[in-house]
């Protein structure tokens, strides 16, 4: 290569004048070093040597037709650069290269860049190995024995080695859930397939637990939502007290979509025993084989001029959870088979600190035979602010 940067120096010096700029130097050396490279890329041997001529060829000629009639052009240099020294060179970095592309070969670490080939995706470059060590890496393990030596066909065995690394590489992978997209004129419910599925499993079995969310975002305004005749219902009905008319009637309408729950009583409807804790509403939900009733008690996880934290998650869920199990004992008719504590949340972050409390700090005595429902009310600020929603209807 040095001997190629001289001679090339000097035919340079003879058709320019023998005038040596630092430009002209590093662009010479440049194109040198790029021959160099582009030639050891060419997946065909026989062409390593013309590219190499014709680059030098190239650099060798003057680009200005000035140059042709310059007297100053050493035609015979140039000449006797090609007679004398270009073959020995080419012969020798021609050798140089097509070994180390036998070597790359053998140990499979070339890297095609030609553009009528494909290139080697990240799986092929993982599984590139030579047959050989292949088949060596194999017998080590036991796969073949000294007498199958000469039977073994390598190329299957190579396969079944790709195989197995995409068989690995696929099992790594992770399946996203599938979702449900529940879609109504005023509302959307968006929640996975796997956890409804569950929940309505855990509805009419006893003394289980379980904990679901789901995202709802409303399409409409208080004023113009259109409610099924159980939410109707409860929005109309009297309250025991508090602001909570509208989260309890969304709830009842969330329910509706997720399970076909169907109301049984209102919150006034319910009979307790005096002085005790109350739910909010009841409900009957059906399968192929029987019904249960259930209570519904609603809250929502929000913190006024302040943000949520998970103090507040476990006082709320603390406080709810207890509330639940004191209602069930309280109630006369109906007798609840298990309850609902369904929480509104103002958004994923909530969710999120709520499930890690719930799963992490809460014990196993509050969690008793109830089913925690976090929905995520996404444009719905009248849901958790009814003091100034409730007199638009």
């Amino acid at each position: 290569m040095y001997e190629i940067l001289e001679n090339l120096k000097q035919a340079r010096n003879g058709f320019r004048g023998g005038h040596e700029t630092q430009t002209n130097k590093k662009r010479l050396e440049h194109r040198c070093s790029w021959t160099l490279r582009k030639a050891a890329s060419v997946p065909y041997r026989a062409r390593v040597a013309e590219t190499l001529m014709n680059e030098i060829f190239r650099v060798c000629t003057p680009n200005n037709n000035k140059n042709k009639n310059n007297n100053n052009f050493n035609h015979s240099l140039i000449n006797n650069i090609i007679n004398n020294n270009l073959k020995n060179i080419l012969n020798k970095i021609t050798t140089q290269i097509i070994s180390q592309i036998d070597q790359n070969q053998n140990e499979g670490k070339i890297q095609n860049r030609a553009k009528h080939q494909i290139p080697t995706t990240s799986f092929n470059k993982k599984i590139t190995k030579s047959t050989e060590n292949v088949v060596e890496s194999v017998k080590k393990k036991g796969g073949v024995t000294e007498d199958q030596k000469g039977t073994v066909n390598e190329k299957d065995m190579v396969k079944d080695v790709q195989k197995t690394q995409k068989r690995k590489r696929n099992h790594r992978r992770k399946k996203k859930p599938s979702k449900v997209l529940i879609v109504d004129e005023s509302y959307t419910l968006f929640e996975a397939t796997k956890g409804l599925l569950e929940v309505k499993d855990q509805l009419f079995k006893y003394n289980s637990t379980y904990y679901h969310t789901n995202y709802f975002t409303a399409n409409t305004s208080w004023k113009k939502f259109k409610l099924c005749h159980g939410a109707a219902k409860i929005r109309e009905s009297d309250n025991a007290g508090g602001t909570s008319v509208i989260s309890e009637a969304m709830s009842f309408e969330v329910l509706k979509k997720m399970i076909g729950a169907k109301i049984l009583s209102t919150e006034n409807e319910i009979i307790y025993f005096p002085i005790g804790k109350i739910t909010d509403y009841a409900i009957q939900v059906s399968n192929h084989e029987n019904t249960v009733t259930l209570g519904v008690s609603v809250t929502r996880a929000m913190k006024y001029q302040g943000v949520f934290e998970r103090e507040d998650a476990n006082r709320l869920l603390e406080k709810k959870l207890f509330g639940v199990i004191c209602s069930s004992e309280n109630s006369s008719y109906p007798k609840f088979a298990k309850q609902i504590l369904h929480i509104w949340g103002t958004d994923k972050r909530t969710a999120r600190i709520l499930k890690d409390v719930y799963e992490n700090d809460i014990a196993q005595c509050y969690k008793h035979n109830t089913i925690v429902i976090v929905t995520v009310a996404k444009k719905a600020d009248w849901l958790f602010w009814e003091k100034k929603s409730t007199n638009n209807f």
